[in-house]
């Protein structure tokens, strides 16, 4: 890996900015397609699952901050990422991820406050464009509009298949990547545009031991939900470079707005292209995940974390018993259930059981002590003030992807 003396800023300031967001991707499975292109660092995502972190990778605010929890949390106002000031286009791109919903009824275009939807073909000097790619998203092998979550779970649960059709759509979100990238080149634009290729969150493919052989992502707060991709590229960067570092998704906001020149605002992340991550740098990572039952919300799995390069601990709040019922309820009748009870022995679920019943958690070996991880992360954690209802139509295709 490299230490830039002065952050990723080349000779070219570009004008524009094109975010590629593969969905459910984890930095361990990043193409060698993608790590050649360009500049490539690991990242901690703000949050494991979509409905907050992408608020963050387009603010540049922890989900503490924003404290948009749900897809129906809205933030208070457009992001200046995704703010059109006049003078130049932004939008979002998401046909790919979220296939079902007609453009007004996206839910992560309400979360970013937004009204519609920008095409590549559309954007004309300067531009941010974000594409929201569905990646390595269950169901693992096919679009997201051919299965409800639990039917594909049914019919494929055999967990060696299973990992072998998310890697195959890895790659098919990478080729996707690369094709925008070469469409760039064709237009005589790449070298004016910083291109960033990420993910909102991980994956989790059956771990055993102490993550008890779960699927999917949203909980619990754990480096393959957390640990994902950031690839820079274009506008005279260096290829095929590891940056060195520990970086969040809240640095990308900020990031992109210092590159094109704009005010990046007040965010809590940092600003990689004029500055470098300190070596004592600690990150942030919240969630909150609710279950509906008796025509109440159960708060069933909330938590904080703090990372630094070492590793990082793990703060759960709220109800222990919630916590372990919900893990039980994930492995033995939730969409995913069928792939986890042939991924875990007896073992497995005593271990899961423990990490999620615990209030610390701890994974690898952090710098930081659990009394200093404990004053970090001595906040609390509140929902968002712009809530808004959901049409039966949202709250079934969210539930068809597995989300509600």
């Amino acid at each position: 890996m490299i230490s830039f003396p002065v952050g990723l800023q080349t000779e070219h300031q570009p004008d524009n900015v094109l975010i590629f967001i593969s969905d459910s991707l984890r930095y361990d499975t990043l193409p060698e397609s993608i790590q050649s292109l360009g500049v490539t660092t690991k990242a901690i995502a703000p949050a494991p699952w979509t409905a907050s972190s992408v608020p963050s990778l387009m603010t540049g605010l922890y989900p503490s901050t924003h404290s948009v929890w749900m897809f129906e949390d809205r933030l208070p106002e457009r992001p200046p990422l995704l703010s059109q000031p006049g003078d130049w286009t932004a939008g979002i791109d998401s046909e790919k991820h979220w296939l079902q919903f007609e453009s007004s009824k996206k839910p992560p275009i309400r979360m970013l406050q937004l009204d519609g939807e920008q095409r590549f073909s559309e954007v004309e000097e300067p531009f941010v464009h974000v594409v929201h790619d569905l990646g390595p998203h269950a169901p693992y092998g096919f679009e997201n509009d051919e299965y409800r979550t639990g039917d594909y779970f049914q019919e494929y649960s055999d967990p060696e298949q299973l990992k072998q059709l998310y890697t195959k759509d890895a790659e098919k979100s990478a080729q996707y990547f690369i094709d925008i990238i070469k469409k760039l080149k064709k237009r005589n634009l790449l070298d004016n545009t910083l291109c960033v290729f990420t993910s909102d969150h991980g994956e989790l493919l059956g771990e055993r031991g102490r993550l008890g052989g779960k699927w999917g992502h949203s909980t619990p707060l754990c480096p393959e939900l957390l640990e994902i991709p950031m690839v820079f590229v274009g506008t005279g960067l260096p290829e095929g470079e590891a940056l060195e570092g520990l970086v969040s998704g809240v640095d990308l906001a900020p990031t992109c707005l210092s590159a094109v020149g704009r005010d990046t605002g007040r965010v809590d992340g940092i600003d990689l292209w004029t500055e470098t991550p300190d070596d004592d740098r600690q990150v942030r990572a919240d969630v909150w995940q609710r279950y509906n039952a008796l025509d109440r919300e159960w708060p069933v799995y909330v938590a904080s974390s703090v990372w630094d390069n070492s590793g990082g601990w793990v703060k759960h709040r709220r109800s222990a018993l919630l916590r372990a019922a919900y893990y039980g309820y994930d492995v033995f009748v939730g969409d995913y259930s069928p792939a986890s009870r042939q991924s875990v022995g007896i073992g497995d679920i005593i271990s899961g059981m423990n990490l999620w019943r615990k209030t610390w958690a701890k994974f690898g070996s952090p710098d930081i002590t659990k009394a200093e991880a404990g004053d970090l992360l001595d906040y609390d954690l509140t929902r968002s003030a712009e809530s808004v209802q959901m049409t039966n139509d949202q709250k079934d295709q969210l539930e068809a992807l597995g989300y509600v």
